[in-house]
């Protein structure tokens, strides 16, 4: 019998989350809902990144977004007392990295930033979680959110997530959440869209280059995050199926006890142009992507624009955000 019993308990070993190659053993095993599996996870307890897990910056070749300010670099990011900490500083010299259409360029400023492209894929049902302790400095810019832009995929599956992104200036504190929808058909052409507004793609399809014309989902947040202390730990959650997104938020415990202060089940979606009153025709129809493939993306930016809680201070540099964990489970869909 006490064999038997032994034998059991290593074939549910055997059988559970932690047998994958992206579990970390340190991740606790009391998650408190039934039906989900814990795929993925980082506790971040080691004395370095595990780049089996993560790449540097927000794609693979590290290029940097041409309104971003600052190059990721790997002297930037460690593990300490068991927290990811992403650290920004100041350059100067100025150090060379890349950005679309440039190969040189230099940044007077680095931070840190991860993701998961080639090595681990979100997609539909699944619900990832994250601790943080976001920044405080002007021009600091956090984000956590993943890119579906496999081209293989129709257009209606390639979406960028935002779980989240927060300008970590004190005096203009802000944090919201969306959707953007960078790719379409030609038949999906609106009037006034200029050639140079576009990159034609295989499959008669085309990228669309000016961002105030591409399809996105923001609801205004402010009132429902109104009460959220961001100078505290936040934890924030996301989950999605085949017929719903939720985002979800708490300062104290599984942000899944919560109601979800964001969803989106799919219908017309505009551009911001439109919401601005200009291009009326900027209406597209989007639903969950099925499949959904997409990475995971942790950056701490840094950015010089107003709205995005500029101009840089450099007298608060070196600054610094904390990340407890991030953790990936898989659950049946109801």
């Amino acid at each position: 019998m006490r064999v038997l019993v032994l034998f059991s308990i290593l074939l549910s070993l055997l059988n559970t989350s932690q047998t994958s190659e992206f579990v970390d053993l340190d991740t606790p095993m009391d998650f408190i809902l039934d039906g989900y599996t814990l795929v993925f996870s980082d506790e971040f307890n080691s004395h370095e990144v595990d780049q089996n897990k993560w790449n540097l910056g927000i794609n693979p070749k590290n290029i940097q977004n041409t309104t971003v300010v600052c190059l990721y670099d790997w002297k930037n990011i460690r593990c300490k007392n068991g927290e990811l900490i992403f650290t920004q500083r100041k350059e100067n010299p100025s150090v060379n990295g890349s950005i679309w259409g440039k190969k040189s360029f230099p940044f007077s400023y680095s931070s840190g930033g991860l993701n998961t492209t080639e090595k681990f894929k979100f997609t539909n049902n699944m619900y990832v979680e994250l601790k943080v302790k976001l920044p405080s400095n002007s021009g600091g810019y956090a984000a956590f959110w993943g890119m579906a832009n496999d081209l293989s995929l129709p257009v209606e599956d390639q979406i960028e997530l935002d779980f989240y992104e927060f300008i970590a200036n004190p005096d203009k504190q802000k944090l919201w959440s969306g959707l953007w929808w960078h790719e379409y058909k030609m038949s999906e052409m609106r009037k006034d869209i200029l050639p140079k507004d576009i990159m034609k793609r295989p499959n008669n399809n085309f990228f669309m280059r000016n961002q105030t014309r591409r399809a996105h989902y923001q609801p205004n947040l402010d009132r429902k995050l109104s009460r959220i202390n961001f100078d505290d730990y936040i934890i924030f959650g996301f989950r999605v199926d085949d017929k719903i997104m939720e985002w979800f938020i708490s300062e104290d415990k599984c942000p899944l006890k919560n109601k979800p202060f964001m969803t989106f089940t799919g219908g017309n979606v505009y551009s911001t142009a439109y919401d601005k009153g200009e291009y009326q025709e900027d209406s597209w129809q989007r639903g969950i992507p099925n499949p959904l493939r997409s990475n995971l993306i942790i950056n701490y930016a840094m950015r010089d624009t107003t709205w995005a809680g500029g101009p840089i201070d450099d007298e608060a540099l070196p600054s610094s955000m904390k990340v407890d964990y991030i953790r990936v489970y898989t659950f049946k869909e109801k």
